[in-house]
């Protein structure tokens, strides 16, 4: 039952939180790259596309979700830039996502607050779209979702940084 709600909520709240965050000018004001700013951390939050309800990697509807068709995408502390080490797992990413509806998970370790996380773990959701985006891939399959630090791995904060993916069936 509490999964459920968690879902509910984190399906009404995620939107609303990443409007909040684009907003926001100048940065964040904490020293990691976060992805605001100028150069290639620039994220347009209105030209997502509407999430398809009833698609979820987790919980109702994940039985028509495929997880991880590709390896998580991992991040440095306090960034939301993909490394170049990590692009081979985007573009293993953008041959599934020309085919079918890709969910991007945003993840954290458990470093900064609830709402920074938050915004992190969107920001790096943002990032992969915007490298999948670049590839040609049409902005109508792929959705993006932060989870924070609400699901560690329980591997160490490296293993925590990350963006997992799901692919529809």
């Amino acid at each position: 039952m509490k999964t459920n709600v968690f879902h509910l909520l984190a399906a009404v709240l995620i939107p609303f939180l990443g409007t909040q965050c684009a907003s926001r000018p100048g940065g964040n004001g904490s020293g990691g790259d976060g992805g605001w700013g100028g150069g290639n951390g620039s994220y347009d939050f209105q030209g997502l596309p509407q999430r398809n309800e009833g698609i979820s990697m987790y919980g109702p509807g994940s039985e028509n979700v495929q997880l991880n068709p590709v390896a998580p995408v991992y991040f440095a502390f306090d960034s939301a830039r993909v490394s170049p080490n990590e692009m081979p797992k985007v573009q293993s990413l953008a041959k599934i996502a020309r085919q079918t509806l890709i969910i991007i998970a945003g993840h954290t370790d458990g470093s900064g607050t609830f709402g920074y996380n938050r915004g992190l773990g969107e920001r790096r959701a943002l990032a992969v779209r915007q490298e999948l985006l670049q590839m040609g891939i049409p902005s109508g399959n792929i959705q993006t979702i932060s989870y924070g630090e609400d699901m560690l791995t329980g591997q160490g904060d490296s293993y925590d940084r990350r963006a997992e993916f799901g692919a529809l069936k």
